[in-house]
């Protein structure tokens, strides 16, 4: 590791998603994306046609 600095930890690291990728996705960020749904939709479509092809 450069310029980086180790540390100990006293539980083992276990690097897989939480949600998603097989797993139920997050209840409540799902909640609140499926809320404002309409928005988001809204933006897309505004900044569709300056897409970089």
């Amino acid at each position: 590791m450069n310029n980086g600095q180790i540390i100990f930890l006293d539980y083992p690291v276990n690097p897989e998603p939480c949600y998603g990728y097989g797993k139920p996705p997050h209840p409540e960020l799902t909640e609140i994306l499926n809320r404002n749904t309409p928005v988001y939709q809204k933006y897309f479509c505004f900044f569709y046609p300056y897409k970089i092809t």
